[in-house]
């Protein structure tokens, strides 16, 4: 076989093999209890099988990502320290709107400051002037 045959098949053997948990039978041990699937051990301690899956995935362990509350209503601080209780009530504080505050942040990597300080452009095509 060549020899750029055998790095081939000696990289596909290295690759990480992504785990699908939707028809993953594993068992889930929380508290001397032994869930079978996910949807009873999300039940018993209300929370979200999403969340409790990307947190797995993300490194948690299981009694971790189960334990740890969703958090809908966080409190918020700009810049200057000013407390809000949503993101929302925060951008209209500094009137722009939340799809540009987290474009800013999320796409471009703005700093906070820079995200709520500056002015949003005016979109739409320039209009011509009337001339008398």
């Amino acid at each position: 076989m060549s020899e750029f045959r055998l790095n081939k098949i000696a990289k596909h053997k290295k690759r990480k093999k992504t785990r699908s948990y939707r028809n993953e039978r594993d068992k889930y041990k929380i508290d001397n209890r032994v869930y079978t699937n996910m949807n009873k051990l999300t039940v018993d301690y209300h929370t979200n099988s999403y969340f409790v899956r990307s947190r797995m995935e993300n490194g948690m362990s299981v009694e971790q990502a189960a334990k740890t509350p969703i958090n809908k209503n966080r409190e918020v601080f700009d810049h200057e320290g000013n407390l809000f209780e949503t993101i929302e009530e925060m951008c209209d504080f500094y009137n722009i709107s939340i799809t540009t505050f987290r474009n800013r942040r999320n796409i471009f990597g703005w700093t906070l400051k820079a995200a709520l300080t500056t002015p949003p452009q005016k979109t739409g095509r320039p209009r011509k002037k009337k001339v008398a």
